[in-house]
């Protein structure tokens, strides 16, 4: 199978895609990017899904870096870059809370 880069919602979509047609969660690997309430209402189900992870971006970060470049575009006529790459953490069902806390969240 290939890798897609998708958000948790469309990865959750891929998820409920294969139950629908009979996949068992043991043969089913996704994960989702942005650490959504989706996702982790996922990871706070009685039993596992296919859902295996999140990676979970820093708001608090991404929200300073996105108001930091609309102020430069918007004051100073400087446009962001084209392409802004990020980092996160990557966070699954046994370590999400721990993950989260660690990036400040909750």
């Amino acid at each position: 199978m290939g890798r897609v880069r998708l958000n948790d919602e469309a990865a959750l979509g891929a998820v409920r895609a294969t139950e629908s047609v009979g996949i068992k969660p043991t043969d089913v690997i996704a994960v989702g990017i942005g650490g959504a309430d989706s996702a982790i209402n996922e990871f706070k189900k009685g039993a596992p899904t296919g859902f295996f992870a999140t990676v979970i971006i820093s708001p608090k970060r991404h929200g300073y870096e996105t108001a930091l470049n609309m102020y430069d575009w918007i004051s100073a006529n400087k446009a962001p870059e084209k392409l802004i790459q990020t980092a996160g953490m990557l966070a699954k069902r046994s370590d999400y809370v721990e993950v989260r806390k660690g990036l400040g969240i909750e």
